[in-house]
């Protein structure tokens, strides 16, 4: 796939450093190319539900913004 954008790297990781929600919950963007992302999450007690079960809001957050990074490209 073509790049959208040439600078697609740098408009990708300057979504990812600017949104403070994101950064807060930990996500962190490990590789990403012109029409794909791929993200990371390093989990911590902070993000499970009183079950132990990692709390859907964690797991929303991170393909909302990892799928909309997608579209930096």
């Amino acid at each position: 796939m073509e790049p959208r954008n040439s600078d697609y790297r740098q408009v990708i990781e300057r979504g990812f450093a600017t949104a403070n929600f994101v950064q807060d919950v930990g996500i962190v963007l490990k590789e990403c190319g012109p029409g794909w992302c791929e993200t990371t999450l390093a989990l911590q007690q902070r993000h499970l539900q009183q079950d132990a079960v990692v709390h859907a809001g964690v797991l929303g957050t991170m393909a909302d913004h990892t799928a909309g990074a997608c579209h930096g490209g």
